[in-house]
């Protein structure tokens, strides 16, 4: 008896324990049926978690459990909870829709501890929607330029510019870029972002500094996301664009969405002409972009794309036809009929599985390929590239009592086969070329690039609202390079010269406090890496350099992020030091220009951003009044610096030491401000204004281009009828023809001795207008 007892004491005892559950739930987007990351589930006495990248959360159930659901930008979903054993689906509707559509510029994630930049549609259309830089900018420590009208693009991310030298000035590097989840950034490190219908996208996440989910490259990450269906049904709708200097612009979109699929198509057609000679644009884009629930447990996506861009090119200009306002090209490269003409497609399949409530999968596996048909001022060069690759995630999440794990553990691999034919001509033998000029350095190369790399992330919450972050990647680059030709000639017997780089280990850690959900300080150290391109590693004489080691940094980053006033205001604050050791700088010895490790560089920079809801009442007549604003400061300096370099005679010069000078290509000071007005008749209105500081172009800080201010606006009229919808819309870029650059060659010798290193905006204002006619089935 006394046993029996003592059994049912203990029974009893123990059985609240053994009977808590666990209830597990996702959450989404009510109008686009996309999962909400970051969002604060609290329940009981203060507890709590977050969503993870699927949407998904999961706490302690004994039923009855009071739960409230709430992010930034939507509306707070508050619950009792009786039954524990069924799934909890939650979708949280956006504040209004008004509000939507001018949102935050850069919403603080609070559990982040890192910066993280994001722009949504509103903020891409605050002016023609065409082109990725004109929203980009506007981010705190983000500078995005483009060689040619529509093509060329180049982003830094924190001023970082791997190898100081040639490459800076005609790559993206540093950094991945991923388009729906497909790769633009190849296995040989080269961005090309000519191809790519920014006209399209509907959100894009910059992560400034190393990120092991993406390689700990050191710039960091661009993630582009096309648009998606946000209404049940179907739509078609034609957007038609004109402008100043022979602009047009047409998209046909299709669109449709149902409970458990959602499918876009569109086809885009432009024309530009420009304001200079031989600058004219022509780009005709296909894509298709499908996502489909095929069971309870499993989303799938596919994204297709093909693309064809020609772009002319007219060369740069020298500081003083710059500010003389001349719209003139450089003869060499009209007599060599200079250009860049690119077919590409792309192609991903995105997988997403709950194999339970605390193991999920992400798969992608993609195809990308391209040629590019290349004319400058001296030679010629074609290629043809194939990549393809696969990236696969596991998401772990799991609930104890007052201490919640979210992890990442995955691999990513891809190969890029490419063919380079071409020569050069020396800059002595002017254009036209005949048959009987002869090249310097012909090239007939078939080259791979194979990286892989293994990363993960955990994240533990603890009590008190404290987070812990630890995360890491092992990196591994091999390239492979096979010159065809010898002296110039066919050669038999050629074999593949290849070139394996020491595997890098790239860890970071971060402690986050975050108070009442509202606001957030950080601390983090990061480390990264960035190899050498493919092309790095090849001499201008076609020997192959294999001493090269990738670029190393070490970034220390403190900051806060939050919100006040029941919301209304909001701010990012970030101070950071990065050092970057092994700087890639391209050299020149006996005439031969090679790559070479040389050198330290110190980035020491402060980032803001904020911004203030005036009015945001929608059935106000003035619906949405806000003032935004971003801040960057850069004290960025070179650290044991030395590159030796050509004379004007072409003769080799002694080592140059630019230690303690500023970075090539940063403006010390970048400011953005702006102004959205949402009125409920459907009026609205942008006004965005810049200011960049003077820039340093060369390692010595003798040639600088000016400061320049710039003023954008655009004014609209949106209005939804009974099946149509209408955005009409007029704007006007550089409202005050002030007279600034859209692309900065940087270098040792850039401008001294009055070449070209400006690519010109045009000297006035320009304008364009449009509409979207929008009919719902």
């Amino acid at each position: 008896m006394k046993q029996f007892i003592l059994t049912l004491l203990l029974t009893f005892t123990f059985l609240p324990a053994f009977a808590q559950q666990q209830l597990a739930g996702q959450v989404r987007d009510a109008r686009t049926s996309e999962p909400v990351k970051g969002a604060n589930v609290t329940y009981g006495q203060g507890k709590g978690t977050i969503t993870d990248a699927s949407g998904t959360f999961q706490i302690p159930c004994r039923g009855g459990v009071k739960i409230t659901i709430s992010h930034i930008g939507y509306r707070t979903f508050k619950k009792t909870v009786d039954n524990c054993n069924t799934s909890l689906e939650v979708t949280l509707a956006p504040l209004s829709y008004l509000m939507q559509k001018i949102s935050v510029t850069e919403q603080a994630d609070l559990k982040e501890a890192g910066s993280i930049g994001t722009i949504d549609k509103a903020e891409l259309d605050r002016q023609s929607g065409l082109r990725l830089q004109s929203a980009l900018n506007t981010l705190p420590g983000v500078q995005m330029q483009s060689r040619s009208p529509w093509g060329g693009q180049r982003i830094t991310i924190r001023g970082y510019y791997p190898n100081a030298g040639n490459n800076a000035n005609f790559n993206g590097l540093g950094y991945q870029l991923f388009l729906n989840n497909v790769p633009v950034t190849d296995a040989t490190g080269t961005t090309i972002m000519d191809d790519i219908d920014f006209s399209s996208l509907g959100r894009v996440e910059v992560i400034k500094g190393p990120s092991p989910l993406y390689g700990n490259e050191i710039a960091g990450t661009v993630n582009l996301y096309s648009q998606r269906p946000d209404k049940r049904g179907t739509s078609i709708s034609e957007q038609l664009i004109g402008g100043s200097y022979g602009l047009f612009r047409n998209n046909t979109t299709v669109m449709t969405r149902s409970d458990k699929s959602d499918l876009r198509i569109n086809y885009g057609h432009q024309n530009y002409d420009s304001f200079r000679p031989h600058d004219a644009s022509r780009k005709d884009y296909v894509s298709v972009l499908g996502h489909f629930q095929v069971s309870d447990k499993q989303m799938i996506s596919a994204y297709f794309s093909y693309n064809n861009s020609d772009e002319q090119l007219a060369g740069n200009l020298s500081d003083s036809d710059f500010y003389a306002e001349r719209a003139i090209a450089d003869p060499n490269y009209v007599n060599n009929d200079g250009g860049v003409e690119i077919e590409s497609y792309r192609a991903g399949i995105t997988s997403v599985h709950s194999f339970n409530s605390y193991v999920s999968n992400k798969t992608t596996v993609f195809a990308t390929g391209h040629t590019l048909d290349q004319n400058f001022a001296h030679g010629f060069n074609y290629h043809n590239n194939l990549n393809y690759g696969a990236r696969m995630n596991f998401m772990y999440q799991q609930q104890f009592d007052n201490i919640r794990i979210n992890g990442q553990l995955g691999a990513f691999i891809q190969k890029s086969d490419a063919s380079v034919d071409g020569v050069f001509i020396p800059p002595f033998i002017s254009p036209p070329f005949t048959s009987n000029t002869q090249p310097q350095f012909p090239t007939n190369d078939q080259n791979y690039a194979l990286n892989y790399n293994f990363f993960t992330e955990w994240d533990v919450d603890l009590p008190r609202n404290f987070r812990i972050s630890v995360g890491g990647v092992l990196n591994f680059n091999k390239f492979g390079i096979r010159n065809m030709l010898n002296n110039g000639s066919l050669y038999s017997g050629s074999s593949t010269k290849s070139k394996r780089f020491d595997p890098t280990f790239s860890p970071s850690i971060s402690v986050l406090k975050s108070f009442n959900d509202q606001r957030s300080v950080y601390a983090s150290i990061s480390t990264g890496q960035t190899p050498p391109l493919l092309e790095d590693i090849i001499s201008s004489d076609g020997t192959v350099n294999d001493q090269l080691s990738p670029e190393k940094a070490v970034q220390y980053e403190l900051g806060s992020k939050g919100s006040m006033m029941n919301g209304r205001f909001s701010y990012k604050v970030a101070l950071f030091d990065m050092e970057i050791s092994d700087r890639l700088v391209t050299q020149y010895e006996n005439s031969i220009s090679y790559t070479t490790n040389a050198g330290k560089q110190q980035n020491k920079g402060v980032e803001v951003s904020a911004e203030y809801n005036i009015l945001q009442n929608s059935m106000a007549p003035v619906s949405v009044l806000k003032v935004w604003g971003s801040y960057t400061y850069s004290d960025f300096n070179y650290d044991k610096f030395k590159v030796y370099a050509q004379n004007s005679a072409g003769n080799d010069s002694t080592a140059a030491d630019f230690s303690g000078n500023d970075v090539a290509g940063v403006a010390p000071n970048m400011v953005n401000l702006g102004v959205d007005l949402q009125t409920s008749p459907g009026l609205y209105l942008h006004l965005t204004y810049k200011y960049m500081d003077k820039t340093p172009v060369t390692f010595d800080n003798q040639q600088y281009v000016k400061s320049y201010s710039l003023l954008n606006g655009r004014l609209g009229y949106k209005k939804d009828f009974d099946h149509f919808s209408l955005d009409a819309f007029v704007g006007s870029n550089n409202l005050t023809g002030s007279t600034y650059y859209k692309f900065l060659f940087v270098g040792q010798n850039i401008g001294s001795l009055g070449d070209g290193y400006i690519s010109p905006a045009p000297y006035k204002a320009t304008f364009y207008g449009g509409a979207t006619l929008t009919y719902n089935f």
